[in-house]
């Protein structure tokens, strides 16, 4: 009899141990659906850091959507205005090509869009066509003076625009000391007539 129930302790123990182990078992694999579901539901660290990002790339396309928009807008109006002020702009290309001496003339016109006046002197031949130019030939006149004279008979020239005389009054007086000879005598078409309007005027 002791043998029988040792054998039947034996045995339910025996049988008995799978049966809890079988139990521990859907347990855990019960846990493992549950965090398999909480992870579901839950985002990753990582996913969570790129969300952010995401949303900060989208927001700087949106960004960039509108900037771009904006800058052709922009382009639109200067293209517009440029037309209405009969404005060429000359290709990037182009633009390359020119140097300095390019971007200066002597004969402005109406249109165009004035920065600075600057003094020059050189042959009454090669400046014949310059809008403003007054012949130099030797005399007793000093620098300064000759200077200051012809500056004085641009200004009072019935062609000379309020533009073009505001720059030619901005030119510091050394730079036509500078550019003009000593010892000369002025002539200039339409003088006469200048010099006696300044008369009358005094």
């Amino acid at each position: 009899g002791g043998r029988h129930a040792g054998r039947g302790r034996g045995s339910a123990s025996g049988h008995g141990a799978p049966a809890s182990g079988d139990t521990r078992d859907s347990r855990v694999g019960a846990r493992d659906q549950a965090c398999e579901k909480d992870q579901a539901r839950t985002p990753s660290a990582s996913q969570a850091d790129r969300a952010p990002d995401e949303a900060a790339a989208l927001e700087g396309e949106a960004v960039s959507a509108r900037d771009a928009q904006d800058g052709d807008d922009a382009d639109g109006e200067v293209a517009s205005i440029l037309r209405e002020e009969n404005i060429q702009v000359l290709a990037e290309d182009k633009l390359a090509q020119l140097s300095v001496l390019d971007k200066l003339t002597g004969q402005p016109r109406g249109d165009d869009v004035l920065l600075y006046a600057l003094p020059v002197c050189g042959p009454y031949n090669a400046l014949s066509a310059f809008k403003y130019k007054v012949k130099l030939t030797p005399g007793n006149v000093k620098r300064g003076k000759a200077a200051k004279a012809a500056l004085n008979l641009f200004l009072n020239a019935p062609i000379c625009t309020p533009r073009e005389k505001e720059l030619m009054r901005a030119m510091p007086d050394n730079e036509g000391t500078q550019a003009i000879l000593g010892n000369v005598k002025l002539a200039y078409a339409g003088m006469a007539q200048i010099m006696k309007s300044q008369k009358k005027g005094r």
